[in-house]
């Protein structure tokens, strides 16, 4: 939450979850509060440069999250091809084979 205008003074309230619900605890205006602000405001760096260090990390695998999505679908691509050629089928997203397919499985 952090400092909030009350007239002419300005007032620290810590943010906080309380029985599931988002509450504000009020610290004061002095020497406490500003060690309790400092300290938030610390927290709110460190998160940050966590933050930043993810999206570097992100972005630097991007190149092989893009291999692996062309490999995905070039591995699907093959394993329908090898499915219609034995006489299977789709019906509602869920392969089905015909019965002279089961048939022809059952044989081998």
């Amino acid at each position: 939450m952090g400092w909030q205008r009350r007239g002419q003074s300005s007032y620290y309230y810590e943010a906080m979850w309380k029985d599931g619900r988002a509450a504000n605890q009020y610290v004061g205006r002095g020497p406490l509060a500003q060690l309790f602000a400092a300290e938030a405001e610390e927290r709110q760096a460190e998160r940050e440069r966590v933050h930043q260090e993810l999206r570097a990390t992100q972005g630097s695998l991007q190149p092989l999250d893009e291999l692996m999505h062309l490999l995905d679908r070039g591995t699907s691509r093959l394993l329908e091809a090898d499915l219609r050629s034995r006489g299977f089928h789709r019906n509602h997203g869920h392969w089905r084979g015909l019965r002279r397919a089961r048939a022809l499985e059952a044989t081998r």
